[in-house]
């Protein structure tokens, strides 16, 4: 037995050490490969994170550059603005004080001049007083004359007083007596009918409460009756949905392992490849969709029963809803009806009493004007003895007073004379006085000017300076950018190459040992496949994390930048938005102030013009969109580049693990059936696996070139729009201190031509002031000549006058007479109209109250009708519960009927 072990050991060794010795060794080679391929990913990995912390760094050192810089630039600023501030203070005080020494000296001149003025009318005061001395002394005769027979006048018309002060008082008692009355009744009705509408109004509110309960019952009972229907409706679409996924997911999978084969054909120009791939991608495309189809249709048939069901109920519960809802609005209705006939009672009641009134005070009037007439005509004969003998004594004073005229016109031509000498000193006084401000007003204005135009500059310097901080700090921004994206890709390129070399050599490592092991070990051979088609797909699933994790940090360059300028457009049209929006609301809010019937014309046309500038707001907001769609495509571009190139690579990966697996699969299949044939595809295979991984490392290379040439393109695009901006900077700068040059310029021309303007105009103002003095001299003198003779023969037309007068007296007192005798007459006649007019316009008033009421009820079934309409078209989700309340609103027209529509 010992001898047979033996040789069975020796027969092992010498057919299978070899092979285990090679395989052993094998082993080795590929776990140290291995070993590499996972040192050389963690270093990558982290001389990624130390790149990307260094990115980060770098963006906070920019920032606090920037800070430092403005800071800088603002502490400057307000360095020379104090500066300047207290330059323009001092030389406000300087100009101040100017202005006050020149008002000084004006004032001691019109002082000096007002004493001057003073000694000329005392002159003129004591002429005066000795003309008028004769006039006074006849005065104070005829006034003693006037005042005795004013004092017999008094005593006849006290007496006359009195009697007519009874009569009225008489006739006031009777009104005060009515106007108690209509008070009294007027507040019973208002009293009655206030308390029959509130008892209405409780009325009305407890409907609306018991109404309102009704329609949440009956709500919960529909919502209680859906429930169970909508829940088992739910659960089916659920069931449905999930056999509609799986049979979806099944058909894709299989169809996006065929595209992944014919866009790989497609890349290294294998038409035939590609012809037949398409041939089967049709296949299962046709297959997919009449599974799809065929399966929909019978979830359709499903569910239709169960939406029967539902539909049932919903319609049974409509009409129900619908029938008390209408109700509902129709007992509403009657009370408000009820409401307004109380209002419409009320008002005839108060009219009734007011008409009562208003005839008693008709007669009121009637009355107080007769009295007032007797008293009139009592009055005209007292009146007439009066006048003549103030008449007799007037003409008496009246002679008097222009003899003493006579005497005063010859002092006041003499005060007249001296004080027109007086008034051109101080003309010229005030004219030297105005010139010395105008011209200091005028220095203080251009030294003003210079002190804006100073701070004006340096507010323009400051706002360059830190445009450009701004811009700099953006360039080093871009820059930076552009190099994290291309460290970026730089690492990923090493994970690749570092994946495909794996691969690659893993195949070129086994390959002698499988050949050698073929015939020997084949079943050694398909377990060492099983095997590798695991490694496969661990290893893919790395490579695809990695792919997502580079696409992450590419796409964190440029999202931020994206996500800003997204915000900057939303609030660029949401400000353009609001302001159309308020344009369009003052159109409308004038619209609604005019008359519908008087301003017809009026409202159709700026309705029409509301319309246009509808339409060019809208057009306005699509350009704008349009505007800003364009400034965003550079970064959508970008954007979409890095994730086209990261799907790319997705897919890549995946046609790679597609054939590896192929490749596997049939590798065990032919090694079981020929080891021959085995032989040739292990051959194959390896050369196929390399020019596959050869590949995966191509098509990565393409990805870095072409995502860094896009990254390039914008880069140097920022670059010129920066590069831009800070040209437009420099020209903005440039183009303000040029205006403010020109505008001071052009002040300083004009203050230099002010102040000759000044000069000039105080030499011709002196011109003037001497010229007026002249005109008035001779003006005085020309009056004191015309007053002389207007009042010479002024006394003899007051002796002709005075004659006529007495004669106008006797004619004026019997025209009155008869007049009052007539106007008593009317007054009659007028009160009995009065009453006629009284009676007919009360008649006219119940009818019109009588009409207004019948159209109110008209309008309150207009709109319960309106709102019966609306309620039908959904009666389940329109008039609501809490739209309980709005119903009484909406039929007084006091809210729309389209409130209740959701």
């Amino acid at each position: 037995m010992a001898k047979e072990e033996d040789k069975l050991q020796e027969l092992l060794n010498k057919h299978y050490r070899p092979i285990v010795e090679d395989h052993f060794k094998t082993l080795g080679i590929l776990d140290e490969k291995y070993r590499l391929f996972q040192s050389n990913y963690q270093k990558v990995d982290a001389s990624i994170k130390k790149n990307l912390k260094r990115h980060h760094e770098n963006q906070e050192t920019f920032d606090k550059e920037h800070e430092d810089a403005v800071q800088k630039l603002d502490e400057q600023y307000n360095i020379n603005k104090k500066m300047l501030e207290k330059e323009k203070k001092d030389a406000q005080q300087k100009h101040d004080k100017r202005v006050e020494e020149i008002d000084e000296s004006l004032e001691n001149k019109r002082s000096l001049n007002k004493l001057k003025l003073q000694k000329v009318k005392a002159n003129y005061d004591y002429a005066v007083k000795e003309a008028n001395k004769n006039v006074l002394q006849t005065e104070a005769a005829a006034d003693q004359n006037i005042d005795a027979a004013t004092s017999r006048h008094n005593e006849h018309m006290d007496e006359l007083l009195k009697e007519t002060n009874i009569k009225h008082s008489v006739n006031e008692n009777t009104l005060n007596h009515a106007r108690i009355k209509y008070d009294v009744v007027h507040d019973e009705i208002k009293n009655t009918y206030a308390n029959k509408r509130k008892e209405t109004k409780e009325e009305m509110r407890t409907f609306e409460n018991t109404f309102q309960n009704e329609l949440t019952d009956l709500e919960n009972e529909y919502n209680e009756a859906l429930k169970p229907i909508d829940q088992a409706i739910d659960k089916l679409k659920s069931a449905q949905e999930k056999e509609l996924k799986s049979l979806r997911d099944k058909h894709q999978k299989a169809l996006n392992k065929l595209e992944n084969y014919k866009k790989e054909a497609q890349k290294i120009n294998d038409n035939a490849t590609v012809s037949q791939q398409d041939k089967k991608i049709k296949e299962q495309k046709k297959l997919q969709k009449n599974e799809i189809e065929s399966m929909q249709q019978q979830h359709r048939q499903d569910l239709r029963a169960k939406e029967d069901e539902k539909q049932t109920t919903i319609d049974a519960f409509a009409e129900r809803m619908s029938q008390h809802k209408a109700r509902g609005i129709s007992t509403l209705q009657r009370f408000l009806e009820t409401i307004e006939e109380h209002r419409m009672q009320e008002s005839i009641g108060i009219e009734e009493q007011n008409n009562i009134f208003n005839q008693t005070f008709a007669r009121f009037q009637k009355d107080k004007k007769s009295i007032r007439l007797d008293y009139d005509l009592q009055n005209v004969n007292f009146n007439r003895a009066l006048d003549e003998a103030k008449a007799e004594n007037e003409h008496m004073k009246a002679v008097s007073q222009p003899e003493s005229d006579l005497k005063e016109n010859e002092a006041k031509f003499h005060m007249n004379a001296e004080t027109n000498e007086l008034n051109k000193a101080l003309k010229v006084a005030q004219a030297k006085h105005k010139r010395d401000v105008d011209l200091a007003e005028n220095d203080l204005a251009l030294t003003m000017k210079t002190f804006d135009k100073k701070a004006k500059t340096l507010q323009y310097q400051l706002e360059h300076d830190c445009e450009n901080e701004e811009i700099e700090r953006a360039l080093k921004y871009y820059h930076l950018d552009y190099e994290t994206e291309s460290m970026i890709l730089d690492h990923h390129i090493v994970h690749s190459k570092n994946y495909a070399a794996l691969k690659n050599d893993e195949f070129k490592t086994v390959k002698p040992d499988f050949i050698h092991e073929i015939d020997k070990r084949a079943e050694l051979k398909i377990s060492s496949y099983e095997e590798m088609l695991e490694d496969a797909k661990r290893d893919h699933d790395n490579i695809v994390e990695k792919i997502y994790s580079t696409y992450d940090k590419e796409r964190s360059i440029y999202v931020k930048n994206h996500r800003e300028l997204l915000d900057e457009h939303r609030k660029t049209l949401s400000k353009l938005k609001q302001k159309q929006d308020a344009e369009r609301k003052r159109y409308e809010e004038k619209i609604d102030t005019l008359d519908a019937k008087k301003d017809r014309k009026t409202i159709e046309q700026m309705e029409r013009e509301l319309e246009q500038k509808q339409n060019e707001h809208t057009e306005a907001y699509r350009a704008k969109e349009e505007e800003l769609e364009k400034r965003r495509s550079i970064y959508k571009r970008i954007l979409d580049t890095v994730e086209a190139k990261c799907n790319q690579s997705i897919e890549e990966a995946e046609t790679l693990l597609y054939h590896i697996t192929d490749q596997l699969n049939g590798a065990i299949k032919e090694t079981q059936e020929r080891a021959e044939t085995e032989k040739q595809m292990l051959a194959d295979m390896s050369s196929e696996i390399g020019l596959r991984t050869s590949l995966f490392w191509s098509f990565q290379e393409d990805r870095q070139t072409s995502t860094l040439d896009e990254a390039k393109n914008y880069l140097n695009t920022r670059i010129h729009r920066i590069k831009t901006r800070k040209t437009k900077n420099e020209n903005t700068l440039s183009d303000r201190l040029e205006a403010l040059n020109t505008e001071y310029t052009a002040f300083k021309k004009n203050y230099e031509s002010k102040h000759e303007t000044i000069n000039h105009d105080y030499e011709k103002e002196l011109t003037s002031i001497e010229r007026e003095k002249e005109e008035m001299y001779n003006e005085h003198h020309r009056t004191y000549q015309e007053e002389k003779r207007n009042l010479d023969l002024y006394i003899l037309k007051l002796k002709k006058r005075h004659s006529e007068t007495m004669e106008s007296f006797k004619a004026k007192a019997q025209e009155a007479e008869r007049q009052y005798f007539s106007e008593k007459e009317r007054n009659e006649e007028l009160y009995q109209s009065e009453l006629d007019r009284l009676q007919k316009q009360l008649e006219e008033e119940k009818a019109n109250k009588r009409k207004r009421f019948e159209k109110t009820k008209e309008s309150y079934d207009d709109r319960a009708g309106m709102l019966s309409n609306v309620m039908r078209k959904d009666p389940i989700e329109r008039l609501r519960p809490q739209d309980v309340a709005k119903i009484a609103r909406i039929l007084t027209g006091d809210e729309d009927v389209e409130s209740v529509v959701r």
